[in-house]
């Protein structure tokens, strides 16, 4: 860590950078489920043979067809992170705009902070400190797009659970499971919308005990947006700090 920067700081970068690329990495992947020959989602069950699911591979196929026509969308976004291996532990949340463009380009802002990302660098602006801390996109830290398209490449046992209402939209709830190689998590549900083929909820169940839960709304694709929305722009921000991490 730094040491011109607090502990609290330097924990915040790397929560927030966590949560998002668990986020990216599920929503951009769930449009590739398909992508290699147009092959149904199969993985090796517990008794050694091979298992799929119709109903699952449906919606994760419609998924695919609406999502390859996008080159970016923005969103209303809120996580929630819960730690269930400690007892009586506070669930922490954060609710947002976001912006994504295809190559790893994002942009999240919540009231207290900025996460910009250009595929390259990550800016992380703490607006009340005006401190901006600058690292390297690194996609072997933590949980990673890569790793996750390798696990779906691998194998993904995907599972049909029920049709649900959520709010107003009609949702039909898939289980994804990793069968293959090794993942910090062990099970990711997602919540599609029947009408608009997009994932509005999914809930990452990591091995250490703790979840991620992610929520979109008011979703607007194909947006034009600018490569510049995607880099901090120094000079919007008089006097600030700016903490280079590289």
């Amino acid at each position: 860590m730094p040491h011109y920067i607090s502990f609290v700081t330097y924990t915040m970068i790397l929560i927030y950078r966590f949560a998002f690329l668990v986020f990216a990495a599920c929503l951009i992947t769930s449009w590739q489920v398909y992508a290699q020959n147009q092959k149904p989602v199969k993985a090796t069950s517990q008794g050694g043979q091979q298992d799929t699911d119709p109903k699952a591979e449906k919606v994760l196929k419609t998924v695919k067809l609406k999502m390859n026509n996008v080159a970016d969308f923005r969103a209303k976004f809120k996580y929630v992170l819960e730690n269930r291996a400690t007892k009586n532990a506070q669930p922490m949340s954060k609710v947002g705009n976001l912006r994504v463009k295809k190559n790893n380009k994002f942009n999240i802002e919540f009231t207290d902070q900025s996460l910009i990302c250009d595929g390259k660098t990550v800016w992380n602006y703490l607006k009340k400190e005006n401190e901006v801390n600058v690292s390297e996109y690194d996609p072997t830290e933590g949980f990673n797009l890569d790793k996750i398209l390798r696990v779906y490449d691998d194998g993904m046992k995907a599972r049909f659970d029920e049709q649900q209402k959520l709010g107003t939209a009609s949702i039909s709830k898939v289980s994804l499971f990793p069968v293959k190689g090794k993942t910090d998590y062990f099970k990711i549900e997602m919540w599609v919308d029947d009408l608009q083929s997009v994932p509005l909820k999914m809930k990452v169940w990591n091995k250490n005990g703790s979840t991620v839960t992610y929520e979109l709304s008011e979703i607007k694709v194909n947006n034009n947006l600018k490569d510049s929305d995607f880099v901090f722009q120094k000079t919007d921000h008089p006097g600030v700090s700016v903490n280079d991490l590289r």
